[in-house]
C-alpha cells in the first residue's frame, strides 16, 4: 500500500484497488476526487469531462492496484477518478469514476481500444 504523503490534505481516508474488467490490479493509474460533467452534442452522444474538486493530492496505484486518497469535505456528488497516466506500460485505460457514496473499494476500468479510446 502507498504510504500517506504528508502533504496531503485530509478529513477522511479512502482506500481502495483499481482493476480492469478480469479482476487483475492496475499499476500506475492516478486517482483523484473530482466530478463527472458531460454535454450532450445532440448526434454523437454524450462527452465527459472530468476535473478536481479539492486541492488533496492525487494517489498513483502500487504493483497490486491499491492507493489511499486522503479527502477534505466535498459535496455529495464528489467521484473518484481513476485515470491512466502512463500510457502503454500498464496497458492503456480509459479514464473512468466511481461514486464516493456508492464506492465500494474497488475501481473497475475498461481496456481502451480504438473505438472506445477516452485517452486522446
Amino acid at each position: 500500500m502507498p504510504e500517506p504523503n504528508p502533504d496531503q490534505c485530509w478529513d477522511r481516508e479512502f482506500k481502495g484497488k483499481v482493476t480492469n474488467t478480469d479482476g487483475k490490479p492496475i499499476e500506475g493509474v492516478k486517482v483523484y476526487v473530482g466530478t463527472r460533467d458531460y454535454e450532450w452534442d445532440g448526434h454523437n452522444g454524450v462527452t465527459y469531462t472530468y476535473g478536481p474538486i479539492t486541492s488533496c493530492k492525487p494517489a498513483i496505484t502500487d504493483a497490486e492496484g491499491k492507493f489511499a486518497i486522503y479527502v477534505g469535505q466535498v459535496q455529495w456528488e464528489a467521484t473518484f477518478v481513476a485515470e491512466d497516466v502512463d500510457g502503454q506500460q500498464n496497458g492503456l485505460y480509459n479514464t473512468t469514476d466511481e461514486s464516493l457514496l456508492n464506492f465500494d473499494g474497488v475501481i473497475v476500468m475498461e481496456e481502451a481500444t480504438p473505438e472506445n479510446n477516452t485517452n486522446e
